[in-house]
């Protein structure tokens, strides 16, 4: 499946020339009638009259200013340059505000519009970033981490109450990045981490948060940043930026019914009036090394399709014929999957065919685990299994027809798959072991005996499933050879094991190709 294409120029004969990158999207100016060519310049300056896009904005974000770079840093110089230069491309800066109506189709936006933000709160915005904007009248919103408001010292200071209102009455915003869950939880027993709002945090003692505990510590969150951001600040609140751009669909159902109508991500991207308002996109302006120039390319590059090109001029001019020929070439479908990803294969194929999804963020989140519900979601995708409109009787005291995915549970259970636990439950929120799957997918193939070198399974309840499923070649171990039971199965490790299932079944042998993998590295057959 082609997401997107990188357009290859064969040059023949060539000279030094300049070149610029068009594309004869036409689109129509409806105040005068005019028609205009939409002239995407992915190389060298724009004129400052040229439409790259209409009904549509991009959001840059930024989080601290400072001498000293990196992704997450920019320099004021670089900053100023940034903004100098989009706005001589002919972008034009528009405040959050502006986008709410024409999100909801009460306003229209200009062409190139673009909005800047900043995340965190920090005092750095205070001192170097808000002069600049003032002095060119460009507006901004800073999302704010509430717990954070005067804390710090030196370069780690955030913003006061009393600086926020002096900010906010020159026509800046302020709304909520969090209360307080810009952090990473452990959700694992092996320490694996995500951000606070991905999911229920495992506990020092062996447990896991329930999914009620979830939902009570994000709601008292995000109800105690919207309340103390509204009742200082007298403004509306409605906008949320999730911290590290990352939240599972229940803390998206939250805020939403809190009153935060639009939730920004950092997954990059042009928003439209077809972008769901729980996953805005933003592009990361204030990373080290970026200039305006290289920022247009990227917001083209989103806008096209297309990948960057390489940022430097060419300059010069040429007599020769330039032949355009269209080479696909796959670009990532999640944010945080790259090519390189030892699963990379695995999960993409599993959601051309949808049989696997990300998160409203545009994430996958490879390491972080999957749960019961989640497995059996993805099983039933690949095994095609009827799924039932009604149940009279649930098989499992703690699924209804409120639990999300509690078609593809009963589908299982119908198949014979799963037993569930002594007491009646199924604990859909769980996290799956390895040694759990291993039994579902032996028992879903009906797999016949095996045998396997993988060392401490022996004691396992699942030996004999572990060793069906390796035997088959459907699960393999880690380098060390050991297997690993107990731990619980990474969305990364479910998708693997769900392809090679479908492999199995096909009568192909599983892991033929560039992806047969001991989990961790890349053995090629």
């Amino acid at each position: 499946m082609v997401r997107g294409l990188v357009f290859t120029v064969i040059l023949f004969s060539v000279l030094t020339f300049d070149f610029h990158f068009q594309h004869p999207q036409v689109v129509e100016r409806k105040a005068t009638g005019e028609t205009l060519t939409n002239a995407s310049k992915m190389q060298g300056p724009g004129t400052g009259n040229d439409i790259y896009y209409t009904d549509k904005f991009a959001i840059l974000t930024y989080h601290h200013i400072d001498d000293k770079e990196d992704n997450y840093t920019i320099s004021l110089e670089r900053f100023i340059e940034q903004l100098d230069t989009l706005k001589k491309l002919g972008y034009n800066f528009i405040s959050l505000e502006q986008t709410t109506d024409f999100l909801e189709g009460k306003g229209t936006l200009p062409v190139n519009a673009i909005v800047v933000t900043f995340d965190d709160g920090r005092d750095s915005f205070y001192r170097y970033a808000y002069p600049v904007l003032k002095q060119r009248s460009i507006p901004a919103s800073m999302f704010v981490v509430v717990s954070y408001v005067g804390t710090g010292r030196d370069e780690m200071r955030k913003l006061s109450w009393q600086e926020m209102k002096e900010i906010q009455d020159d026509g800046f915003s302020f709304y909520s990045h969090t209360y307080g869950s810009h952090y990473y939880i452990v959700v694992d027993a092996n320490g694996a981490k995500a951000p606070a709002l991905s999911g229920p945090a495992y506990r020092s003692d062996g447990s896991s948060e329930t999914q009620g505990e979830f939902r009570s510590r994000v709601e008292k969150d995000l109800r105690e940043a919207k309340e103390l951001l509204e009742t200082n600040l007298g403004q509306r609140v409605e906008y949320l930026a999730l911290p590290f751009g990352i939240a599972d669909d229940e803390a998206i159902s939250i805020a939403q019914k809190l009153g935060y109508t639009y939730i920004l991500t950092t997954k990059p991207g042009l928003n439209s009036t077809d972008t769901p308002a729980s996953g805005l996109f933003r592009f990361n302006a204030g990373s080290s090394g970026k200039s305006g120039e290289s920022l247009h390319q990227e917001i083209m590059a989103r806008e096209h399709h297309i990948q960057p090109l390489p940022q430097g001029r060419i300059h010069g001019r040429t007599t020769q014929a330039l032949i355009d020929t269209a080479t696909p070439e796959i670009t990532p479908l999640f944010t945080d999957i790259e090519s390189s990803h030892w699963a990379y294969r695995s999960i993409t194929d599993l959601a051309d065919r949808s049989i696997l999804k990300g998160y409203s963020d545009g994430s996958f989140r490879p390491a972080v685990g999957i749960t019961r519900a989640e497995f059996l979601a993805m099983l039933g995708n690949a095994m095609g299994w009827q799924l039932p409109k009604r149940v009279t009787t649930p098989s499992f005291s703690d699924i209804d027809q409120n639990t999300w995915a509690w078609r593809h549970i009963e589908a299982a259970k119908a198949n014979g798959v799963i037993d569930g636990y002594c007491d009646g439950t199924f604990r859909p929120y769980n996290f799956i072991t390895r040694a759990e799957i291993a039994k579902i997918i032996a028992k879903a193939l009906d797999l016949p005996s095996g045998s396997s070198d993988l060392i401490n399974i022996d004691t396992s309840w699942a030996r004999d499933y572990i060793n069906a499923c390796a035997g088959a070649g459907i699960i393999d171990g880690y380098p060390d050879n050991t297997y690993r039971p107990t731990k619980n199965t990474t969305r990364a490790e479910a998708a693997k094991a769900i392809l090679e299932l479908l492999s199995y079944r096909s009568g192909k042998k599983p892991g033929t190709g560039v992806e047969w993998i001991k989990h961790g590295s890349l053995l090629c057959a």
